[in-house]
């Protein structure tokens, strides 16, 4: 199983025939987009060196 760790950036609804931001809803089926910053997952059981995205911009 692999977990993930995350934040919601923005929730958004359409009305009026445009998408505008929310704070909450109570019903999710209404949510037309989210905004999610989703962070890498860390395996424990494996050690990755080699890992792409640290490699310095030249």
């Amino acid at each position: 199983m692999r977990m993930y760790i995350g934040e919601v950036l923005d929730l958004y609804e359409k009305g009026n025939n445009r998408h505008g931001s929310v704070l909450s809803t109570n019903n999710i089926a209404e949510l037309s987009y989210l905004s999610l910053r989703v962070y890498r997952a860390l395996d424990a059981t494996h050690d990755d060196t080699s890992d792409e995205d640290s490699s310095p911009d030249s």
